[in-house]
């Protein structure tokens, strides 16, 4: 594994990697790791790093975590949204949708989101009675709201995060 820091832990001897580790709290998280990763690489590991290691790799989880909440990145991909809207019903696609709404703190969204939802059930309910359940219009139906929830919100609440995840 490789970060901003590898080259950078690399070209350091063993005393200034261990040394490193023992000041870890006055490191940036990254470069500790990169110095655990680069003991590991020359067999000078022992528990005591891996044991480091696994806190600062939770700890760099849940900073990345927080940078994505701050940024409004979505935590539940579109496409999930969509598939889940479309095998279920729109609603819980609606529900999914609304998470990352949370996470972005838009409240004006979610309620919009889950209103338009609740509506379109309803629709859909109507429409349902009206034509005993046809399979092939319940597919339908589910593939509209599905597309309605994933591509038209998502471009209105995430358009600029949308060119990005798909660069990712």
């Amino acid at each position: 594994m490789e970060n901003f820091f590898s080259k950078m832990m690399a070209s350091k001897d063993d005393n200034e990697l261990k040394d490193v580790i023992s000041k870890k709290d006055s490191f940036d998280s990254e470069a500790v790791l990169a110095a655990i990763w680069e003991m590991e690489k020359r067999g000078l590991a022992d528990e005591t790093t891996e044991l480091i290691k696994r806190k600062f790799s939770g700890k760099i989880k849940v900073q990345k975590d927080e940078e994505r909440r701050r940024q409004g990145t979505p935590s539940i991909p579109k496409i999930t949204i969509f598939l889940v809207s479309f095998l279920l019903t729109p609603l819980f696609g609606a529900i999914l949708f609304s998470i990352n709404l949370f996470d972005a703190k838009q409240v004006k969204g979610m309620l919009l989101v889950i209103g338009f939802s609740i509506l379109y059930t309803v629709i859909s309910i109507i429409i349902f009675n009206f034509t005993s359940y046809h399979f092939g219009i319940i597919i339908i139906i589910n593939a509209l709201g599905a597309a309605i929830i994933s591509e038209f919100f998502w471009k209105k609440y995430f358009k600029e995060k949308a060119t990005q995840i798909s660069r990712e």
